[in-house]
């Protein structure tokens, strides 16, 4: 082998090196700003920590426990902002489906599974992805002014009355 295509070689896998981390950076930064928009008060993990994640087989079983506490700050705010009824149902879907993710490779252990099959492959990037899109959902709803309770003393118009809002 010729040493450009070794060194072309070389360089493609770098990038595609590069590509799946900024991607697997990307999903944890999504995990980190839905923490973020959470107060400090109902936070039962740090955002820093969820990127730990990111460390290889220590990461593995770490998002197991982060899963669990994303979920538990979540519940947590949207009960704060009187909430919870509407999105409890939502945050315990999206934690169930981040276990599936987790777990979906563990498919290959069953008998009937074999390892060289695909479908825990499938199973695991459908539960990644849509794990992070519901990730992404609830976080854009925290952003939203209309979930915000109202300040205490604050008047807000025909809210005394019933009539408005």
């Amino acid at each position: 082998m010729s040493p450009i295509v070794w060194i072309a070689a070389v360089l493609a896998a770098i990038a595609v090196i590069g590509v799946f981390i900024w991607i697997w950076y990307a999903f944890f930064r999504t995990q980190v700003r839905a923490i973020k928009k959470c107060r400090e008060s109902v936070r039962t993990i740090k955002p820093g920590l969820i990127y730990l994640g990111m460390i290889p087989i220590f990461g593995y079983f770490f998002m197991f426990w982060s899963i669990w506490k994303i979920a538990e700050s979540l519940r947590k705010e949207f009960e704060m902002r009187d909430i919870a009824d509407f999105m409890t149902k939502r945050v315990v879907l999206t934690r169930n489906i981040g276990y599936v993710f987790l777990l979906s490779p563990l498919l290959m252990l069953l008998p009937f599974i074999s390892a060289k099959s695909p479908i825990p492959d499938i199973i695991m990037l459908i539960c990644w992805i849509v794990f992070w899109v519901k990730i992404s959902n609830i976080s854009a709803l925290l952003d939203r002014n209309e979930f915000l309770p109202d300040p205490v003393g604050v008047n807000v118009p025909g809210v005394q009355d019933g009539s408005g809002i």
